[in-house]
This record gives C-alpha cells, sequence and structure tokens, in this order.
C-alpha cells in the first residue's frame, strides 16, 4: 500500500512539474530562413521568434546556432512575434543607434567571429498592415 501510495505521489508531481514548466514557457519558435547572399554575403539567418530574449533586451541579437551541422552556414538571430520587414543595409551605410553611436554596415564580417546584428525599428508609416510591427535591418556594424 505504502508504495503504491508514493507512486502515486510520484507520478503526481511529475505532472505538476511538466504542466507548470510549460505553461510558463514563452513562445519560441522558427519565423523564416534567408540564404546566404540575401542578408549578407557569408551566412544565411534563420530567425526565431523568441519574446523572453526580447524582454530581455536582445531582439535582433544574432549567435551561433545550436546545430553543429549549421554553423558553417547560418546565423541564428532573435526577432519579436509582429515582424514587418526584414531587410539588408546597404556596405557603408552609417546608422545612428538609440544608444546615440554612430554605426557603418557591412554585408561581410570585419573579423573571424563578428556576429550580425539585426537592428530592431519600430514601423512608424502610414502603412496599415505594418502598423505595430518591429522591421529589422540586419549587417555586420562597427563603430563610425
Amino acid at each position: 500500500m505504502q508504495k503504491k501510495f508514493f507512486s502515486v505521489l510520484l507520478g503526481l508531481t511529475a505532472l505538476v512539474m511538466l504542466g507548470a514548466g510549460t505553461a510558463s514557457a514563452a513562445p519560441y519558435y522558427f519565423y523564416k530562413q534567408y540564404s546566404a547572399g540575401t542578408l549578407l554575403t557569408d551566412k544565411g539567418i534563420n530567425f526565431y521568434v523568441n519574446q523572453n530574449e526580447v524582454k530581455a533586451g536582445r531582439d535582433g541579437w544574432c549567435h551561433v546556432p545550436g546545430d553543429p551541422g549549421n554553423r558553417g552556414k547560418f546565423w541564428s538571430c532573435t526577432v519579436g512575434g509582429r515582424v514587418g520587414e526584414i531587410m539588408s543595409v546597404p556596405n557603408g551605410e552609417v546608422v545612428t543607434f538609440l544608444d546615440g553611436r554612430t554605426h557603418i554596415a557591412s554585408k561581410s564580417a570585419h573579423y573571424h567571429g563578428q556576429r550580425p546584428y539585426c537592428l530592431p525599428h519600430a514601423y512608424n508609416g502610414h502603412l496599415p498592415k505594418y502598423q505595430n510591427t518591429t522591421w529589422y535591418y540586419c549587417a555586420y556594424w562597427k563603430l563610425g
């Protein structure tokens, strides 16, 4: 009897923990893929919606993919849930980021291991389909 009680208790505890883990998880899913030469010259980009990363201030951040088979071909970049457009930035374009610092865009990495960044920008135009969306401008950036 005691053995059966502990088995039931263990099973219920596992169910509660599994339910709590999935209920608190924010949506994280594949959004879109761009092949090499589309946004960047050297690698493609896989975009993933990840609200936890966006809330943590990492909207547009790119990192090395977890899948070893993709590391030489793609970057993995985080976007929010309401994406307007994802665009490449022309080589040499000068952009002032929200921190006030000027950066220069490039479609190729300036040094080995440099990660791209997709600068998020809230859409403020007149097209209704883009209202309340974020546009992303992707490049390898260096301080200007």
